[in-house]
């Protein structure tokens, strides 16, 4: 009997191997590129920089190369402590981000399928849960943003880690617990952290009523750990274009109603990774399938586990409808911070998950059809979830990187430390756009590429007075565009020449009256000094606490010993609710 389980456990990994092969088999074996969106304006340039800063033994927490400088490392989206940073020192750029996303889906098919069988699942039944989740629209859309896909990849194994350790608290489960809590924290885009919390407490609540206090102790110890990322990151939100907003900036970029025709028929709004868009972007953002759906409404939600993935799979989808429901108002004044965060439909990574884990508790219901059920599965998600998968041959993005080279070398000798650069924002719209319903994203990240867009100017540590981020300098976007409404970023297509010479930049990007791209020098640029600052109070505060941290985190897991437990009772904690 424990050799049989040795072998299905053999061909559940087997098969994870394959069908992971054949979902990536153009980044794994045609070495093409996921180059989209953030991927390609802020992901590859931040860790490009972080990279060249370390080797030269400084540690990045100010950056000088956008918005006239800007807090680097208290920009959290950054994730410059993620530990897969470190494929960016071993391989080139644009070998390391595919590498990372990759690496991420399967963590969260490992993620998932060690939770379903916390959850008393059969083998093959966490194998539909964490292929579901790990093949959903919802993890394709987040190739387009390394810290999106590092944090959910992670959401599993924080419900996996809490669930161990409220169910067996000892010393050994605690620092799990916290070391991938502490993790997700590290990944960047703080939104689906605050989200996985949510579904983690709720979680909590409802199984382990009475472990209030083991709760707390988590909770405490992984804010203890993360104060040092935490700190900077609270001090620039507080001073940056996103501090806590009212209820038109929490319900910005809401999903419509209309989308859930997506949800069940990708179709409907397009097919990205072919170049059309006929609705909604294209996007595929929630989609699991309608066979992973039919599974999720015969779960059999009497079940005291089943019921509360099943009311957490209806919550999300309704509080991702934002303004389009009272369900969202409600829960915008009753959660503290949430009212912190826009684009409510982030919450179809719940609803992704929840349908994932229903998915696999539905499909225990049959025998003879479970794998012709899970074929179809398959092909919905290896058709379908497929269409928002944005890739590019490797040949092609080195060349888009050539270009932007030729037009570095049109400024000429230039003073890195003490002048900027300015691409007319005039020129940022791909001039070669056919309108709906078509979306040349290869042409348009071609064209990001020819106007040296911000960010990609750090790749070539040359300073703009504009940018794209996550938060901007709220005084910075005041004094240089007091009219711009998006917190990315600033708007400059009206800007004066005195603000140019007083921002000192000395070459412009823009169109010559030929409509050819044309860099010019400005006249009157005067070198701006360059200005040492100090270490920001709360990163040496956060250090502090980390510190602290870390000490009572590794006393309390030496201390705390494993309780004694019969083996009826420790078999049903280990998941038989």
């Amino acid at each position: 009997m424990k050799k049989l389980s040795i072998h299905i456990r053999l061909l559940t990994v087997f098969t994870f191997i394959v069908l992971f092969a054949l979902f990536f088999w153009r980044q794994i074996f045609a070495g093409e590129v996921l180059y989209c969106c953030d991927n390609l304006l802020i992901n590859i340039p931040s860790k490009v920089y972080l990279v060249q800063e370390l080797k030269s033994f400084r540690f990045p927490l100010w950056n000088p190369y956008i918005f006239s400088g800007t807090p680097f490392f208290a920009d959290i989206n950054n994730a410059l402590l993620y530990p897969l940073n470190i494929l960016y020192a071993i391989m080139p750029p644009f070998r390391a981000l595919p590498s990372v996303i990759v690496v991420n889906f399967l963590l969260a098919f490992i993620g998932t399928y060690l939770f379903a069988r916390r959850l008393a699942m059969s083998q093959f039944s966490g194998f539909v849960s964490a292929v579901v989740f790990a093949f959903s629209g919802t993890m394709v859309v987040y190739t387009n943003n390394a810290p999106m896909i590092q944090v959910a990849a992670l959401l599993p194994w924080v419900l996996w880690s809490t669930d161990r350790f409220l169910a067996f608290p000892s010393g050994k489960t605690l620092i799990v617990a916290v070391a991938i809590a502490v993790l997700q924290i590290t990944a960047g885009h703080p939104q689906l952290t605050f989200y996985t919390w949510l579904l983690t407490v709720a979680y909590a609540v409802w199984f382990y009523k009475k472990k209030a206090i083991p709760l707390v102790l988590l909770f405490v110890l992984v804010v203890l750990l993360s104060a040092v990322q935490i700190l900077p990151f609270l001090e620039f939100v507080l001073q940056s274009t996103r501090p806590l907003g009212d209820y038109a900036y929490a319900t910005f970029d809401s999903l419509n109603p209309l989308a859930f025709a997506r949800l069940i028929a990708p179709p409907l709004s397009g097919n990205l990774s072919r170049g059309y868009a006929y609705f909604f972007g294209g996007s595929v953002y929630g989609y699991v399938g309608i066979a992973a759906l039919f599974l999720v409404f015969i779960a059999g939600w009497k079940r005291k586990t089943v019921s509360f993935f099943a009311i957490s799979f209806i919550l999300a989808f309704l509080l991702a409808l934002g303004k389009y429901t009272p369900i969202f108002w409600m829960a915008y004044h009753l959660i503290p911070g949430l009212g912190s965060f826009r684009s409510p439909q982030h919450f179809l990574l719940l609803y992704t998950f929840s349908a994932a884990i229903l998915a696999g508790f539905g499909i225990e219901r049959f025998r003879s059809l479970r794998i012709f059920i899970f074929g179809v599965i398959l092909i919905e998600l290896f058709v379908f979830s497929r269409n928002n998968l944005l890739t590019a041959p490797y040949a092609d993005v080195l060349q888009w990187m050539v270009t932007t080279e030729k037009l570095v070398a049109q400024f000429g000798p230039i003073d890195r430390e003490n002048s900027r650069i300015f691409v007319d924002q005039n020129v940022l719209p791909y001039p070669d756009a056919r309108g709906w319903p078509f979306n040349d994203m290869p042409g348009e990240t071609a064209w990001a590429a020819t106007i040296l867009r911000p960010n990609l100017n750090m790749l070539y540590r040359i300073g703009s007075i504009d940018g794209y981020a996550s938060m901007v300098l709220r005084k910075y976007q005041k004094y240089v565009a007091p009219q711009t409404k998006d917190p990315t970023g600033v708007d400059l297509k009206n800007v004066s020449p005195e603000t140019l010479k007083t921002l000192g930049v000395r070459y412009l990007i823009t169109k010559g009256t030929d409509g050819k791209l044309e860099v010019k020098e400005l006249s009157g640029w005067k070198p701006q000094k360059a200005v040492s600052l100090p270490v920001p109070t709360s990163i040496w505060f956060g250090l502090i606490i980390s510190i602290i941290g870390l000490i009572a985190t590794a006393g309390i897991g030496i201390m705390w010993k494993e309780e004694k437990l019969s083996s009826k009772v420790r078999l049903k904690r280990q998941g038989l609710r």
